[in-house]
């Protein structure tokens, strides 16, 4: 393993998101693009494994300490509730998302990941669940008896026939209420609870764009929602309590799993200590989540249903980028990668250094698969980023915003299509991944 710090962001600083995005996606998508060389010094299947182990222990370390600085950030908007320091809260979140999203990989095959991973990334949220919400929310839901429950108003909720007490709005309160009354969206923990409490509502739906529109930015909750003098919209306290606690939580559930990926911990040995397991386990994460999870879930849902409310990260507006760096952690894993925010890297024995030692030319074709997909998906990053929210581009009727979802839908299509092909070439005989009946079969 090379571990190389050279430091091209401050791990403790608070950039613009825009500087961020470009330096770590500039840093990510060269290797993708690199041709490999025409010795590949021979690696062996546990080599991989210990690397994928790395790979996943650097990316859950990363995504602790950008979680630290977002908690830093929150310290400082609930001492001094102001715009600045309201946007430097959500620029923090929105860093603290890059790493975080490029683990999302290892969610397939370890059963461990994916059990934990509802903890601390679980989407859509019912947001009325938490606070208070726009006109349009609705005030009740057949599905879900806490649609409007609103934990942050109440000191009481009744949950399955029973008062529970919520007066103290701790992190094991908050947990408890993960998942309430078995309802996946009851949302109360993690990444997407907090970035509702940073932004708010998002009452943009997916309308056309007018020319001479400003970009629609998500949510517009106020700094002074976390006032105690000059408190908005009711029961400050309690929200910076909410916020506070939630922040907490998710440093200790990252701390928990890079304690699980460490020398002794139990993700880590899992992997390493069956390598033929570890290589099914690999591929089928890639193409699990090229296919049925990106390319289904997160893109083609949203836009099928033209609906804003089915976009991985709503109330900021930041599903572009979420896109793309889950498509990144599929990349990380076939050439055994990664780069962290602070510029520093983690390399070692690849599923392409394994590929390429029998089938050169499946290689390539991963190679070349992988480079138009990260490049399609970043067109689409360019036009919501800069030109039309992607409220807009998932909007009926929008042939731009839409040809470009869908093109990366294709292209995240089509390399599942080879990554299957590598398995057979590898002599997996039936590679187990995540489906969906939004796309065409495999």
């Amino acid at each position: 393993m090379k571990n190389d710090r050279t430091g091209f962001l401050s791990a403790h600083s608070v950039l613009p998101i825009l500087g961020a995005l470009a330096l770590v996606v500039g840093a990510a998508l060269m290797p993708a693009q690199a041709q490999t060389s025409v010795e590949t010094p021979p690696v062996e299947l546990a080599d991989i494994a210990a690397n994928y182990a790395d790979l996943a222990q650097a990316g859950y370390e990363d995504a602790l300490r950008t979680a630290q600085d977002l908690q830093t950030a929150i310290e400082t908007l609930l001492d001094e509730p102001n715009a600045d320091n309201l946007e430097a809260a959500r620029t923090s979140w929105r860093i603290a998302r890059v790493p975080y999203l490029q683990t999302e990989i290892f969610r397939f095959g370890n059963p461990l990941v994916a059990q934990w991973e509802q903890r601390v990334n679980a989407w859509p949220v019912d947001e009325g669940l938490i606070d208070y919400v726009g006109a349009d929310y609705g005030t009740q839901s057949e599905a879900n008896p806490l649609y409007t429950a609103n934990i942050i108003a109440n000191t009481q909720i009744t949950l399955e026939g029973k008062s529970v007490d919520i007066s103290r709005l701790s992190p094991e309160v908050i947990a408890s209420l993960q998942g309430a009354a078995g309802v996946k969206t009851n949302v109360t923990t993690g990444y997407h609870a907090i970035e509702f409490l940073l932004w708010g509502p998002d009452d943009n739906g997916p309308v056309e764009m007018v020319e001479g529109d400003e970009l629609q930015s998500g949510g517009t909750r106020p700094a002074t929602d976390f006032s105690i003098q000059d408190c908005t919209n009711s029961n400050c306290e309690r929200r910076r309590e909410y916020l506070f606690s939630a922040v907490k939580l998710l440093i200790s559930d990252l701390e928990e799993m890079v304690g699980n990926w460490q020398v002794t911990g139990e993700a880590r040995r899992a992997i390493t200590e069956n390598p033929e397991a570890a290589l099914v386990t690999m591929l089928s994460g890639m193409a699990s989540l090229s296919y049925g999870e990106l390319a289904g879930e997160h893109m083609q849902a949203g836009l099928d249903a033209a609906d804003a409310e089915l976009e991985q990260d709503d109330f900021s507006d930041y599903t572009y980028a979420a896109h793309l760096f889950d498509a990144r952690g599929v990349v990380n894993v076939y050439l055994g990668e990664f780069f962290a925010i602070d510029g520093s890297t983690v390399t070692g024995p690849s599923l392409a250094d394994y590929l390429v030692q029998t089938d050169p030319a499946l290689d390539e074709e991963m190679r070349v698969k992988l480079s138009v997909t990260m490049a399609r998906l970043r067109m689409l990053v360019n036009e919501a980023r800069d030109v039309q929210n992607y409220d807009q581009m998932i909007a009926v009727g929008n042939d731009k915003g839409n040809g470009l979802i869908q093109a990366g839908i294709d292209s995240l299509v089509d390399q599942t299509r080879t990554i299957e092909k590598i398995a057979a070439a590898l002599g997996i005989e039936q590679l187990p991944i995540k489906g969906s009946d939004l796309l065409e079969p495999l």
